[in-house]
């Protein structure tokens, strides 16, 4: 074994893409010590290979104007950096790390690559919160679920929720075009807009069926309504409840979701509906519980295959074209619609050539959508509130959580086991 090598030691990070390289940022990172009051080694900052070299950066300042040679752009933070610096304070008061954040992220230039603070806090639609503030004004760490399975739900029940057969509405809306977005989306696309009259129950909320549902990381088996024009409070519950409020580009964390709308409007009416009887709540279709999946189960397609219209006019200008072609050459003089200009055969010509190009590419057939399409999937408020007062009591164990159920109707009690 080389000399280097047994300085080296046998490290799971010794990394070299050959014995002959140059290039120092494959050594171990133990050899260039860094730690977290020492702001140049968190983002790339310039500075002097005499202050490198002073605080041991050594080897770590590759490029030839000093920059700390982290694996990102320049004034880029790493995330794993950001979580570590926030545990520090931990069970201290969030004005405390709110003021040792300013002074920490104070040398940043680029403030478009910035990590904001209150991303940490809050859940989004692809990750959860890292942290939280307590009722003291504290900060606190959220435990957090184990990557493939965001939430603590069984396979089966997963599963059920996955091969829950919607009802069949049958044909109730007028032909919109199916898009894209109705095989796969991330999130909840947009419905159809219109009903064919036929159905006079289209605008009102449909039962879809019974799923489990995530109630405070539990789950329970509740009926699921859907609600016509519920998808941006379904965004505004996944977005962790944020918004901008009137007449702001500020997005801010709201209680309501009526907060967001000026009061006397439409939209305020619809949005206090809202919050008065519906409640959106997980409900995983994949062992992931990722929003893409649960949207693409919503979704009520009754597609039909029909003549495309566009194909028709292509033909039918293509059609005008070649008996102008044939009057030209009959010798009568064909004019554009002023009725002066005449129109020569070069002009033609193109104009055939890029009608059979159109052609070619138009498909004769379109495939149309008569079902809702995207389906807004929320629970009535009552019945989530009788779910939360039903969990009476809560008891933690390694493999599972005990639950005292208190029956509303009756008050028997009854343990259940997840």
């Amino acid at each position: 074994m080389s000399e280097r090598r047994l300085k080296l030691g046998h490290r799971k990070e010794y990394k070299r893409k050959s014995k002959h390289t140059r290039n120092p940022s494959y050594y171990p990172r133990h050899l260039t010590k860094v730690t977290l009051a020492d702001f140049d080694a968190d983002f790339n900052l310039r500075v002097s290979k005499e202050v490198a070299a002073q605080r041991g950066y050594g080897r770590k300042v590759l490029d030839k104007s000093c920059h700390i040679a982290w694996d990102h752009g320049y004034g880029y933070v790493k995330e794993s950096r950001i979580v570590k610096f926030i545990a520090k304070y931990v069970g201290k008061p969030y004005k405390e790390l709110a003021k040792a954040w300013n002074e920490w992220i104070k040398p940043i230039k680029n403030t478009d690559k910035t990590k904001y603070l209150d991303d940490y806090f809050t859940d989004y639609r692809w990750r959860q919160a890292f942290f939280r503030v307590d009722d003291n004004g504290l900060v606190q760490s959220v435990e957090q679920t184990p990557r493939g399975r965001r939430y603590n739900i069984s396979t089966k029940q997963w599963k059920e929720n996955r091969n829950h057969a919607l009802p069949k509405f049958g044909k109730i809306a007028k032909p919109h075009k199916a898009a894209d977005y109705y095989d796969y989306c991330y999130g909840f696309a947009n419905s159809n807009p219109d009903s064919n009259g036929t159905d006079s129950d289209f605008y009102r909320p449909r039962l879809l069926g019974h799923y489990w549902c995530m109630v405070n990381g539990t789950p329970v088996e509740l009926p699921v309504y859907h609600v016509r024009d519920a998808r941006d409070y379904i965004r505004w519950w996944l977005d962790g409840k944020q918004g901008r409020l009137p007449g702001t580009r500020e997005v801010v964390k709201v209680d309501t979701y009526q907060q967001l709308f000026r009061p006397g409007t439409h939209a305020y009416e619809q949005a206090v509906k809202f919050d008065n009887n519906w409640v959106y709540l997980p409900i995983p279709c994949s062992k992931g519980g990722y929003i893409g999946e649960t949207s693409k189960h919503f979704m009520h397609l009754e597609t039909e295959q029909i003549p495309n219209p566009r194909y028709a006019e292509i033909q039918s200008s293509l059609d005008a074209l070649t008996k102008s072609v044939e009057d030209i050459e009959a010798g009568i003089t064909v004019t554009f619609s002023d009725g002066v200009t005449p129109v020569t055969m070069e002009y033609l010509t193109n104009e055939i050539n890029n009608a059979h190009y159109r052609l070619s590419i138009t498909s004769r057939c379109i495939t149309v959508n008569h079902g809702y399409g995207q389906l807004y999937p929320l629970v009535k408020r009552i019945d989530y509130e009788r779910t939360i007062q039903e969990m009476a009591r809560e008891t933690s164990y390694t493999d599972c959580n005990r639950y005292l159920l208190v029956c509303s109707k009756c008050g028997k009690l009854k343990r259940k086991r997840v």
